[in-house]
């Protein structure tokens, strides 16, 4: 049931981006318009002559390249030459936040809801007869500084949203220098490092939203860096940075070569294998202890300790009256959703232990002979299922990034057909991916 999911959400992922113009060759950056194409097939690319999993075309791409003397045909990014000698690349602004604006308006919206309620209520509020709490004088301080600590990230976040959406972005390479400057609401920011320092330019990923690298363009220079381009799209990082490079550095954006035609051909063999293909239980087990568990905790919480709003106090001055309003209707809120959260939590925890208890005793292996490679699942030594593929359709196997669990690269596997591939496990250790493709690899070559 997870991998008919994760299929389903993956092929509308997929179609999604090629509606959108997005395949581009995971090697060397080309477009391709494929509108007919499914996610498991096998795509040549007309430029460097790859072949590749469509798939990795649109999720597993790596970093865009692309060549200096191919600027995307619609770019409005200007490559100009001055009358001193220095070339110019002029970025105008974007219009788009990466995320950020949306997100950083709320997170400050609720920080000025919640720290102004509470701070008016310390400041103007009467306190409860009889109370022996610490003085305002103390109190007050400290929940300025913590709060102080919020509007800071949503700051940054404002500040970061509008310089991706207004700033205008230009590089300079002169006779001496690399000059990077932004120009935002009038105000010009430049960073500067010495030309003859330059070592690298490429595009790397600079962070990551939702487990999906972002990438940027990077000029290093020893120990600095000058980094820039996250919200541009990839072919027009792919090009700077081969424009910049090929400026700086000099030489061409370099190309993979051709696939093997072993690996065009089918990989023929006479050897038999069975090889046990790696799970995600290992994996799976902690995350299911730790869903229930915080589940459940939360739950408790939700009921036992967070209490329900009180009332506003009708003698209480009319500002303050407003914020505990306020206050009132998102702390009611909160209480809902913290209990309706730590269900869910709850239930994807035990789902995943029901799962867990029914593939117990069972393993998925990769078998084959002269003649056929199949997946069988084993149970006891019994065939419970099997999927077979003539040997000569079977190309190979690859390893690509899924993503992270807890700080550890996860990997999918796929099995390569001729003209297509058929995943054989979704969300398996890194290295033990590798390594079942490497032994795998080698006994289909025997």
């Amino acid at each position: 049931m997870f991998s008919k999911i994760l299929q389903k959400l993956e092929s509308s992922a997929f179609h999604h981006a090629v509606r959108k113009g997005e395949l581009r060759c995971p090697t060397c950056g080309a477009s391709q318009a494929s509108p007919h194409v499914s996610p498991g097939d096998m795509l040549d690319c007309p430029e460097c002559g790859g072949r590749s999993v469509a798939r990795s075309w649109v999720s597993s791409g790596g970093p865009p390249r692309g060549w200096a003397e191919r600027p995307p045909a619609d770019t409005k990014i200007q490559r100009k030459s001055r009358d001193d000698g220095a070339l110019m690349w002029d970025i105008p602004a974007s219009g788009k936040s990466g995320g950020f604006l949306f997100f950083a308006i709320f997170w400050c919206t609720i920080t000025g809801v919640v720290s102004g309620g509470i701070l008016m209520a310390m400041l103007f509020g009467k306190p409860p007869e009889g109370s022996d709490s610490a003085p305002r004088l103390v109190v007050v301080p400290i929940m300025i500084l913590f709060f102080s600590i919020f509007w800071a990230i949503g700051l940054g976040m404002l500040y970061v949203a509008a310089r991706n959406k207004w700033a205008r972005t230009r590089v300079v390479v002169t006779g001496d220098e690399v000059i990077l400057g932004r120009r935002l609401f009038g105000r010009v920011m430049e960073k500067r490092v010495p030309r003859g320092e330059v070592t690298e330019v490429k595009t790397e990923e600079f962070y990551r939203s939702n487990e999906t690298p972002v990438f940027g363009v990077a000029i290093h220079a020893g120990k600095r860096k000058l980094k820039f381009g996250t919200v541009l799209r990839e072919d027009e990082k792919g090009w700077l940075a081969a424009d910049i490079r090929g400026e700086l550095l000099g030489g061409p954006v370099p190309k993979s070569a051709p696939a093997p035609e072993a690996a065009r051909s089918g990989i023929p063999s006479m050897r038999s294998f069975s090889l046990p293909i790696p799970n995600a239980d290992r994996h799976l087990r902690p995350l299911a202890i730790v869903l229930t568990l915080m589940g459940i905790g939360f739950m408790v919480g939700g009921f036992f300790v967070i209490d329900p709003p009180e009332g506003v106090e009708r003698e209480a001055p009319g500002i303050v009256r407003v914020f505990e309003a306020i206050f009132t209707v998102l702390t009611s809120g909160f209480r809902f959703v913290w209990l309706l959260v730590s269900l869910a939590m709850t239930a994807g925890g035990a789902w995943m232990w029901v799962n867990l208890a029914r593939k117990r005793g069972s393993e998925l292996r990769l078998e084959g002979d002269a003649s056929v490679v199949a997946i069988r699942k084993m149970q006891h030594g019994r065939i419970l299922s099997e999927e077979t593929f003539p040997r000569g359709e079977v190309s190979g196997l690859i390893s690509s990034p899924s993503g992270h669990s807890n700080g550890k690269p996860m990997h999918r596997i796929d099995l390569q057909l001729r003209h297509q591939s058929k995943t054989l496990a979704y969300w398996v250790d890194a290295d033990a991916a590798e390594r079942f493709v490497a032994e795998a690899t080698v006994s289909l070559r025997e």
